[in-house]
C-alpha cells in the first residue's frame, strides 16, 4: 500500500517492552506522551519453563494488561542482557532469537528490535553525571555475568562469563590480564533485579592487591526502577521522538515475514504473464489489444525495474583450532610525537618567619664576659640565637655592700626554628649555652613577635619520575601513524621508547600545585605484515581444508602468545581458530532461486547446497506476486555469510 493513503497514527501509539533474562524478564507498556515515553504499566515474571514456555507466560500477563488499559499492543521492542548476544555476528544468538520469532508468531506481536541493557546504562549515567563514564560495570544474571571496563567513556574491555558461587573469584580470573600491567578504574557498578547489598560488600572486603586498584573500589549498585528509566529513554531517542513504522529498525533485528509460513504455490512471474497472455481472446478492436499490451508491458517494467530480493545465504563451515609457530620477518620504524602533561605535585615544605627580639643579658661573674652571634638561648624548650657579637661587664658590689649587682647588656635574638612558638610574652628567663643559669642568663623586658608558619605544596623526585612514567606509557599505547607501518602490527614487548628534550615546568624543590612535562618522544616499532601473518597461518593450515571448502582469510582469529627475535625475524606462537566455508558460486544461488516461490526456498536450498538457512527480504509493489523472487538476475542481490 502507497504511504500517502495510509491514515495518521494516534499520537499517543503504545508499545510493549520485554526485558528477558535467564529465568525472569518484565513486561513494561509504553506510550508516547508529546513525543516522551512513559511506562504506563510493569509485570515481572518467572519462566515457568526457561524460554521452552514463553509464549504462555506472555500471554497470560499480556492479557491482563490488555484488558487493564483497554486496547491492544503489537509492536514490541526487546530489552536483553549482554550474554544472550553473539558479539561475533552482532545480534542476539540463534538459539534465543528463533525462541523470539515463535512466541512472536504465536501472540501476534509485531517487533521492531533490541537494545543491550548496558548501553542504556551507560547513556543513563553518563547523563546523570554529566562527565564520561570511567568504571567497571558488572550486569548479573543467574548462571552467567557480563564485564564492562569503561575508561573516559569509551568501552575497552567487554567479556561474558560463566558464573560460579564465587563472584570473587569469576571476577579475579577475568582481571588477570591487568594484574601489573595498568591500573584498573577504582569504580565498580553492579546491577540486575535483585538484592546486591551481599555481592557489594564481599568486593569492597575483598582485599585486591595493588597490582590491580590503587585503592579500595568504590560501589555503586543502580535499582532496577533506574534500568526501567534508562532502558525506556534510549527507546525513546532510538525512534527519535516518532512513532515506529512498519518494518523500522530500532538498534538490533527487525523480523519480518520471514517467521510466517504461506502454504499457497505458484509459477515464477514469467510464466504468470505468460498465462495472462493465453487468455486474453482475440477480438477484431485494437483498443482491448492495447490494453493487454499496457498490462504486460507494465508487468514487464515493474518486474525489471522494481521487484527485487535481497538473499542472505548462511554457508556451511567447520572451525580448526590450532597452535603453530610462525616464522615472520619484521620491519623496524621510529616515530617522533610530542606529548605534554600535568600532574599535582606531592612535596611539602614549611616556609615562615623566625620570631625576633631583644633580651637583656646579665653577668654575675667577676669577670667580663662576651658572648659571640650565634650563641644559643632556650627557654621552655625553644632555642633562640644571638644576632650579633655582644660584651657584658663584670658583675659589681653594690654601694653599701649589701647585694651584688650583675653587669648588663642588651642584645637582639632571633628564634632558632620558624613558626609562632617563638612569639613569647616578657620576662621570659633564658639560659645561655651550657653556662650555669645562677652566673650567666638573659630576660626579655618585652615580648619577642614575628614568628609564623604555613605548609606549602612543593616538587618532589617522585613527581619527576611519575610524569616521566607517564609520557612514557601514553607513548607506548600511541598508535604508530606512519604510512610505512599502516598495514604492519606492532609488537609491544619490543617498542622502545624515550624523552628527547623535556621541559619540566618547575625545578626540584620549588613550590607549586601543578608540574607540567612538555617533550618530544622518540618510539621504535618492531612490527610485522599483518598480510604475512596471515598468509603464513593460511598455509600451516592448507591441509585442514575439505574438498570443496575454502578458507578466507576474514575467517581467521589468532591470538600472539610468544613472540621472540630470531635471526632478524619474528618466531611468533600463535593460537589460531579458522572458519572454514563451504564454496558455492552466487550465480549457482541466483540460477536456482529465480522466479521461485519463497516457501520452497528451504528445501530448494538445503537439497542443492545444504546451507544452514537463509534470510530473504523481497520488495515487490504489487500483492499479487509479493511471495515470488523476480524473474531478472540483475534483481537479485546475494550475500555470502557463514553463521
Amino acid at each position: 500500500m502507497f504511504s500517502f493513503l495510509k491514515t495518521k497514527k494516534d499520537s499517543q501509539e503504545k508499545y510493549l517492552g520485554l526485558f528477558l533474562k535467564e529465568e525472569e524478564g518484565i513486561l513494561m507498556v509504553m506510550q508516547k506522551v508529546n513525543s516522551e515515553m512513559v511506562m504506563i504499566e510493569k509485570e515481572r515474571f518467572n519462566y515457568s519453563n526457561g524460554w521452552e514456555n514463553l509464549s504462555e507466560d506472555i500471554d497470560d500477563l499480556l492479557f491482563r494488561l490488555e484488558k487493564k488499559i483497554g486496547s491492544q499492543i503489537s509492536k514490541t521492542i526487546f530489552f536483553v542482557y549482554s550474554h544472550l548476544v553473539d558479539e561475533k555476528i552482532g545480534d542476539i544468538k540463534k538459539l534465543y532469537l528463533q525462541k523470539i520469532k515463535e512466541f512472536s508468531k504465536n501472540l501476534e506481536l509485531e517487533p521492531i528490535g533490541y537494545i543491550e541493557c548496558y548501553e542504556a546504562v551507560l547513556a543513563y549515567l553518563e547523563k546523570k553525571e554529566e562527565v564520561p563514564l570511567t568504571a567497571l560495570i558488572l550486569e548479573l544474571d543467574t548462571t552467567e555475568f557480563t564485564l564492562f571496563i569503561y575508561k573516559g567513556g569509551k568501552l575497552s574491555h567487554k567479556k561474558n562469563i560463566s558464573r560460579t558461587d564465587n563472584l570473587i573469584d569469576d571476577l579475579t580470573k577475568e582481571l588477570e590480564e591487568y594484574k601489573g600491567r595498568q591500573m584498573l578504574p577504582a569504580r565498580i557498578i553492579l546491577y540486575n533485579s535483585k538484592d546486591l547489598d551481599q555481592e557489594a560488600t564481599k568486593i569492597i572486603s575483598h582485599r585486591w592487591g595493588e597490582e590491580y586498584f590503587v585503592q579500595i573500589p568504590r560501589i555503586n549498585i543502580i535499582k532496577e526502577e533506574e534500568i526501567n528509566v534508562a532502558l525506556i529513554k534510549i527507546f525513546n531517542e532510538q525512534i527519535g521522538g516518532k512513532t515506529v513504522q512498519e518494518n523500522q529498525k530500532v538498534m538490533g533485528f527487525v523480523i519480518n515475514e520471514d517467521v510466517e509460513e504461506k502454504k499457497t504455490v505458484a509459477k515464477n512471474h514469467l510464466l504468470l504473464a505468460k498465462q495472462l497472455i493465453g487468455k486474453i481472446p482475440k477480438i477484431k478492436y485494437w483498443t482491448p489489444i492495447i490494453g493487454a499490451f499496457m498490462i504486460i508491458f507494465s508487468l514487464f517494467l515493474n518486474e525489471y525495474f522494481f521487484h527485487q530480493a535481497d538473499l542472505l545465504i548462511y554457508l556451511p563451515f567447520y572451525t580448526v583450532k590450532k597452535e603453530l609457530i610462525l616464522d615472520i620477518p619484521f620491519k623496524i620504524a621510529t616515530e617522533t610525537a610530542q606529548f605534554s602533561e600535568t600532574i599535582a605535585t606531592t612535596g611539602q615544605k614549611d616556609i615562615g618567619d623566625a620570631a625576633k627580639g631583644e633580651v637583656t643579658v646579665h653577668n654575675f661573674d667577676d669577670k667580663e664576659k662576651a658572648f659571640n652571634k650565634g650563641t644559643v638561648l632556650t627557654t621552655n624548650n625553644i632555642q633562640f640565637i644571638l644576632d650579633s657579637d655582644v660584651k657584658v661587664a663584670s658583675s659589681t658590689i653594690a654601694a653599701d655592700g649589701s647585694a651584688k649587682l650583675p653587669g648588663k647588656s642588651k642584645a637582639a635574638i632571633t628564634a632558632l626554628n620558624i613558626g609562632p612558638q617563638g612569639n613569647l610574652a616578657k620576662d621570659q628567663r633564658f639560659k645561655i649555652d651550657d653556662l650555669s643559669s645562677s652566673t650567666f642568663f638573659a630576660i626579655n623586658e618585652a615580648a619577642l613577635t614575628g614568628g609564623s608558619k604555613k605548609e606549602v605544596r612543593t616538587v618532589a623526585k617522585k613527581d619527576y619520575d611519575q610524569l616521566t612514567n607517564l609520557v612514557l606509557e601514553k607513548a607506548k599505547k600511541q598508535e604508530q601513524k606512519q604510512s610505512e607501518l599502516k598495514s604492519f602490527e606492532a609488537v609491544s614487548d619490543f617498542s622502545q621508547v624515550k624523552l628527547d628534550q623535556p621541559s619540566f615546568s618547575k625545578e626540584l624543590g620549588e613550590e607549586g600545585d601543578k608540574l607540567s612535562l612538555k617533550t618530544n618522544v622518540l618510539t621504535t616499532f618492531y612490527a610485522y605484515a599483518k598480510n604475512s601473518i596471515l598468509a603464513g597461518i593460511s598455509k600451516e593450515l592448507t591441509p585442514e581444508v575439505k574438498n570443496g571448502f575454502n578458507l578466507e582469510k576474514q575467517g581467521i582469529s589468532y591470538n600472539n602468545k610468544k613472540v621472540i627475535i630470531k635471526d632478524n625475524r619474528f618466531e611468533i606462537t600463535t593460537s589460531v581458530k579458522a572458519k572454514i566455508t563451504k564454496q558455492i558460486k552466487k550465480e549457482e544461488i541466483v540460477k536456482l532461486v529465480l522466479g521461485r516461490n519463497k516457501n520452497n526456498l528451504s528445501e530448494l536450498l538445503k537439497e542443492k547446497f545444504n546451507i544452514e538457512g537463509y534470510d530473504l527480504k523481497i520488495r515487490e509493489p504489487l500483492p499479487m506476486i509479493k511471495d515470488y523472487l523476480p524473474v531478472f538476475n540483475k534483481n537479485i542481490f546475494i550475500k555470502l555469510s557463514s553463521l
